[in-house]
């Protein structure tokens, strides 16, 4: 159950992404929703890419991963969207577990950038060091969401350094 459980945090926040919810307990999703999510979502962010300069259009990214971070109740998350990367860093919050917050920027990073080169998640301690940090790319996000424990694997594979 607790598989499925991260498999669904991925696909909500891929369905979140594209749909602007601000209240996830409000939405059932279903598969086929955060399916159909995804192309919306990097159309969005391949737009924002294309149109703006490299500048302007880093700027406008880091602002939406972060609202939806927040939106997630991890607040204060440390974002930078470039055309290569997408980094995400936070102090994981109580209520959350580590797995389920970790998929929850996974998807999102993914969702928003599905062109990126890598997608970098850096839990941080209270002191604000890097205690862990994961590097994974898009298409093996994408790939984790409807398989049941292929997200834990993903994340075994995916982990670059703990504290």
């Amino acid at each position: 159950m607790e598989l499925n459980l991260k498999a669904w945090m991925l696909l909500a926040a891929i369905a979140i992404l594209a749909s602007g919810c601000l209240d996830v307990g409000q939405q059932k999703l279903q598969p086929s929703q955060a399916a159909t999510a995804i192309p919306s979502a990097s159309g969005e962010a391949a737009a924002i890419l294309q149109t703006e300069s490299e500048e302007d259009a880093s700027i406008e990214l880091n602002s939406l991963v972060y609202e939806r971070m927040v939106e997630a109740g991890i607040e204060d998350a440390l974002v930078d969207v470039s055309k290569e990367r997408v980094l995400i860093g936070f102090v994981l919050p109580l209520e959350l577990s580590k797995e389920n917050a970790v998929a929850f920027a996974m998807g999102v990073a993914a969702g928003f950038h599905p062109e990126a080169e890598s997608i970098v998640i850096q839990l941080a301690g209270d002191n604000g060091a890097v205690v862990e940090e994961y590097e994974t790319t898009p298409p093996k996000i994408a790939a984790t969401s409807g398989e049941n424990g292929s997200f834990e694997k993903l994340l075994q594979e995916s982990k670059v350094s703990a504290g």
